[in-house]
């Protein structure tokens, strides 16, 4: 091209054109540096690096900002979006695809996400969170809504939910988990540090706690309940197979450290304000039980307190260290 065309096509409304014809050609629309973001509506993918701020909606393919990002208004990205730095958004946020959060997210609205949720470091979300596939928290979530998740859960740090908690497969909490709402499991739940629902917790195929937990109504469950460490349920606790305490360093404690088995003599570890009732077996330790145990077998150890009746089928064994306020009482098994 010539000095005298190229500085014509300058001058004139190709040039112009040129840009635009080339600008829409990319795949990805791309903001950086401070800018202030227009209505978007496009099938393609939008960046924004920088400081991005948008008063309005973003419909889009994919959507990744690093940065600083906020403003207020709706996203609904189809094809997914990314965000590290810092995400602060009033509105509703849509992702049809994965959604991943690094670094500081605060949203006040509702999250759906179409597949994968990850989040690590502050994630705070004034709203509801759903998510159609596996669910992560690395570092802290906070939840004011509910938690839906159609697959796995998986939590470490600190989470906190204003409602409730529904997931469809297993459910893992390290850390600690503050739930105001039921707890509802498809399959497993696990949990490692402290665990607190202000309601029931029903958790389908069972319940494997360490550390402590405090469940203000019920604990459900249709397979086994172990739960070592501290406990404190308002309500019943049911059940094939239930068993509190079962530390298999127990006993060197125990005897290694009397200080520890002094102590241990004048605290009740569990807590059950209610009833503890399982298909098959009851074995407990240090443990106080408000309402009745009804099982086929009943073991109950040393420092074990039972207001109710215990009601077994097969056999009972009572440590002599154990009180109860009543005789157990035999039962058919079509009574359990």
């Amino acid at each position: 091209m010539s000095s005298k065309h190229f500085f014509k096509l300058i001058n004139g409304k190709e040039f112009i054109f040129a840009l635009l014809r080339k600008f829409m050609s990319k795949d990805h629309i791309r903001f950086s540096g401070s800018a202030i973001l227009p209505d978007i509506n496009t099938k393609k993918d939008v960046r924004v690096s920088g400081s991005g701020k948008l008063d309005g909606t973003i419909e889009c393919n994919f959507l990744r900002t690093s940065g600083s990002f906020q403003g207020k208004g709706s996203i609904n990205a189809h094809g997914g979006m990314r965000s590290s730095g810092s995400f602060k958004f009033e509105g509703p946020v849509q992702s049809g695809d994965n959604a991943r959060f690094s670094g500081s997210a605060k949203l006040k609205g509702d999250l759906t996400v179409g597949e994968e949720l990850r989040s690590s470091g502050s994630f705070n979300v004034d709203g509801s969170v759903s998510a159609k596939d596996d669910t992560k928290f690395s570092g802290s979530a906070n939840i004011t809504g509910d938690l839906i998740v159609d697959d796995d859960l998986k939590s470490s740090g600190s989470l906190k939910v204003g409602g409730a908690v529904t997931v469809d497969d297993d459910a893992k909490f390290s850390g600690s988990a503050k739930i105001e709402g039921d707890i509802d499991i498809g399959e497993f739940l696990r949990s490692s540090g402290s665990l607190k629902c202000a309601s029931n917790v029903k958790a389908k195929h069972g319940a494997k706690i360490s550390g402590s937990v405090n469940i203000v109504l019920n604990l459900e469950t249709e397979g086994f309940v172990d739960i070592k460490g501290g406990a404190k349920i308002g309500g019943n606790v049911t059940g094939v197979d239930i068993s509190f305490d079962q530390h298999k360093w127990y006993a060197f404690w125990y005897w290694t450290s009397y200080i520890i088995s002094f102590w241990r003599m004048f605290r009740e570890a569990y807590e059950i304000g209610g009833s503890i009732i399982a298909k098959n077996s009851v074995d407990i330790n240090r443990t106080y039980v408000a309402g009745d145990i009804k099982a086929r077998t009943v073991t109950l150890r040393r420092f074990t307190k039972v207001d109710g009746t215990v009601y077994y089928v097969d056999e009972c064994l009572v440590h002599k260290k154990a009180k109860l306020a009543n005789q157990p009482v035999r039962i058919a098994p079509e009574e359990l």
